[in-house]
């Protein structure tokens, strides 16, 4: 019985023994880990700081500014959690769409000469005309494109049909307003880039540098003026929708010709006369033509009968 006893305690102090050297060793390890995570911790606040560097602009530049609400959250089980930043760009993109409108129009109208006034009095009213082609030979008609404020579009569009029996329409848009965003992030990311530039090279003394800096400067400033020329394009071909109308008679039906007999007396003295006159050029042509033909057939009969 005491050696049983023994064996037990000799047990059950290796097992403790065992476990006292595995606590250890955890403890070692974990206190070995710690600085690692702090260095990742330092590293990434350091990442971020040299991002808000680089994308936030100066106060009162306009540029983009940087958010931190996009947030990343790492968790590891039995560890501290680990958090850090993403930082996108924020540009005020407006809630509405941007749309381009172009509307095509044709009337048939009983009255030309009114309907063509009212479309120009319309053009006036609404917007602007800016080309117009006009045929008063039967059938008449009447092409003009004009310009109309786009938040007068849709009154327009209900006092165009005063011009007359409206025969097709078709109304078409084009959506630029992810055109406005792609100029928008071009702008702001070459006015930070040229902010960039200026302060990496600023203060160098080296002629190379300077000329390099410049060049690069150029480069950002012509392609933030481009951005600027096509911003201001998308915005004018929202502003203003451009309308094609078409205004003419109606159609004349298919009927019998009858020619104007009652013309015919002076149409047959018309006739008599012209052949007159023509044949004041023709008789003295005739006549040399003819004096040739008589004088050489002359002299081939006196040259055979010398033969003879």
């Amino acid at each position: 019985m005491k050696d049983v006893k023994i064996s037990r305690i000799k047990f059950l102090g290796l097992v403790f023994i065992i476990l006292l050297s595995g606590s250890v060793a955890c403890s070692k390890d974990f206190e070995s880990s710690q600085p690692q995570v702090e260095s990742n911790e330092a590293s990434q606040s350091r990442m971020l700081a040299d991002l808000e560097s680089e994308e936030s602009p100066a106060p009162g530049a306009g540029s983009p500014k940087l958010s931190n609400e996009n947030r990343t959250t790492l968790k590891k089980e039995g560890k501290k959690d680990v958090e850090f930043n993403v930082a996108f760009p924020r540009f005020p993109v407006s809630d509405e769409r941007l749309l381009e409108y172009h509307v095509n129009l044709v009337f048939e109208t009983l009255n030309f000469r009114e309907s063509r006034n009212l479309a120009y009095a319309l053009a006036a009213e609404f917007g602007f005309l800016q080309s117009s082609i006009d045929n008063f030979e039967q059938p008449r008609s009447l092409t003009a494109s004009l310009y109309v404020r786009s938040e007068k579009l849709y009154e327009f569009l209900q006092k165009v049909n005063e011009l007359g029996k409206l025969q097709s329409e078709n109304i078409r848009t084009e959506d630029l307003t992810y055109d406005r965003f792609s100029t928008s992030v071009t702008l702001s990311r070459e006015a930070v880039r040229g902010r960039r530039r200026g302060n990496a090279l600023a203060g160098s003394p080296n002629a190379q540098n300077y000329v390099q800096r410049e060049r690069l400067l150029a480069e950002s400033e012509d392609k933030e003026d481009e951005a600027t020329r096509e911003n201001w394009r998308i915005r004018d071909k929202v502003s203003w929708a451009k309308i094609n109308i078409s205004i003419h008679d109606p159609k004349i039906e298919p009927g019998v010709d009858v020619p104007p007999f009652h013309n015919i007396g002076y149409d047959m003295l018309n006739m008599l006369l012209a052949l007159i006159y023509y044949a004041l050029y023709i008789i003295p042509f005739f006549a040399v033509v003819l004096g040739i033909y008589l004088g050489v057939q002359k002299l081939y009969v006196r040259f055979f009968k010398k033969k003879s």
